[in-house]
């Protein structure tokens, strides 16, 4: 068997690559990553969430002791130390994170393969909104910047589907990567 090929789930690689922490493994990722030309916003990104992971696993830990159970351990730290309980969030504070357990799997730091943790969450609908509400919604903004015509543009879109719509819901395909949100309306607020 050579150096890098996977046997049982683990990639094969020398001593001194798997001795690496995670801490000079994300030290190594953010080079690469400025190296690439990646935004300063995803690069704090990155960092923020590495540190919390940090926090979490400790400095000394070994990039060979990365492994799912961890993974699934800092989700339950991130729950109940940190009171983090969107599954949004708690999926986006995985995401960011790994794109460097990737990087070290390819390097061959991280010895074992697995899917990264994914946060089910129950879907919630939105409150209908009150005949007030929509009113102070489709009145003509004072201020007359880009911005302000847009989101007002974009309430009136709206406010004319959910017109020649029956059913009274509005579905938006592009909210979420996993589902389409639906957003209930009442039509008699919209006849003033």
């Amino acid at each position: 068997m050579k150096r890098g090929d996977v046997k049982h789930g683990r990639v094969t690689a020398s001593k001194s690559d798997s001795n690496k922490t995670f801490k000079s493994l994300s030290d190594e990722f953010i080079g690469n990553a400025k190296i690439r030309g990646l935004s300063e916003w995803t690069i704090k990104t990155y960092q923020y969430q590495i540190n919390y992971f940090t926090e979490f696993a400790g400095e000394d830990l070994l990039c060979k002791d990365i492994h799912l159970e961890l993974l699934e351990s800092y989700l339950c730290y991130l729950k109940e130390k940190k009171q983090i309980s969107n599954p949004s969030t708690l999926n986006s504070s995985m995401q960011n994170i790994s794109p460097v357990i990737r990087y070290g799997l390819k390097k061959r730091y991280i010895l074992n393969q697995f899917q990264m943790p994914h946060v089910k969450g129950q879907e919630t609908f939105k409150d209908i909104y009150t005949e007030v509400e929509l009113k102070t919604l489709l009145e003509a903004p004072s201020s007359k910047d880009f911005t302000t015509i847009k989101t007002y543009t974009i309430i009136w879109l709206i406010g004319f589907i959910l017109l020649h719509n029956k059913n009274g819901l509005v579905s938006f395909m592009d909210t979420n990567p996993f589902s389409n949100q639906l957003i209930p309306q009442s039509l008699d607020a919209l006849h003033y």
